[in-house]
């Protein structure tokens, strides 16, 4: 069942980051104007798949370390809400 979780969420997260603006899609823009379509495809692919790995190795990886120990979601979540406290 996690596993399944996992999958969906990791789907979701790359549909996010594909989507977004930032600056490897200024990277790409700036690729085609410059270098024509063959060289931005290559630098498409390249970041669609430096995406894939991170979220990937983030969703595995990380989501196994905190069910197998609660602890440090405990201590995560106190960081996070320090750091919001900061900002504010």
């Amino acid at each position: 069942m996690f596993i399944y979780l996992a999958h969906i969420m990791l789907h979701f997260m790359l549909l996010f980051l594909f989507i977004t603006p930032g600056p490897p899609r200024v990277v790409i823009v700036s690729h085609t104007i410059n270098y024509g379509l063959k060289r931005s495809v290559w630098t498409a692919v390249g970041d669609v798949s430096a995406n894939a790995l991170q979220a990937t190795l983030v969703t595995f990886v990380i989501g196994s370390l905190l069910v197998e120990n609660p602890v440090i979601f405990t201590y995560l979540k106190w960081i996070g809400i320090a750091y919001i406290l900061y900002l504010a």
